[in-house]
């Protein structure tokens, strides 16, 4: 297993009262799609009482926009969230470090679910090695190593 998440980017901030108090979330280790964090961090605000049980729904929205490969908070009245904290998840949800506030928030980048960006696959049936690389475009690279 590949862990995408861990200890260098697993924590997630956010305050209920513009600020006043804050609440961390700190998501388990382990290898997560951007479904498995949202539903993470819904758990577990719910389970803190950061819930609307009147309409049955989240004060913290996070959507994938598979369209633009970015995230999107939708972050109810008074709540905040804040992403300037060491180790915050921000990094793989494209989000800058800094505060987001009520309303429809969208990641100014890409996100970054994937940690690793080559495997070496070695094997004594074919007598050889290949080597895939990722570039920075996205493409990937082959190579054959006898």
């Amino acid at each position: 297993m590949f862990s995408n998440i861990d200890a260098t980017n697993n924590s997630f901030r956010y305050s209920p009262n513009n600020g006043t108090a804050w609440f961390n979330v700190t998501i388990p280790e382990g290898c997560y799609e951007i479904k498995d964090i949202i539903e993470q961090v819904q758990r577990l605000m719910k389970g803190a009482g950061h819930y609307n049980s009147v309409i049955d729904d989240h004060n913290i929205k996070i959507e994938a926009n598979n369209n633009t490969l970015k995230t999107v908070f939708r972050i109810a009245e008074d709540y905040v969230v804040d992403f300037t904290t060491p180790n915050s998840i921000r990094t793989v949800l494209g989000f800058n470090d800094r505060r987001y506030l009520s309303g429809c928030n969208e990641s100014e980048n890409i996100v970054d679910i994937m940690s690793i960006t080559s495997l070496r696959v070695t094997s004594c049936i074919i007598g050889a090695s290949y080597t895939l690389y990722q570039r920075d475009n996205g493409k990937c690279d082959i190579f054959l190593f006898p």
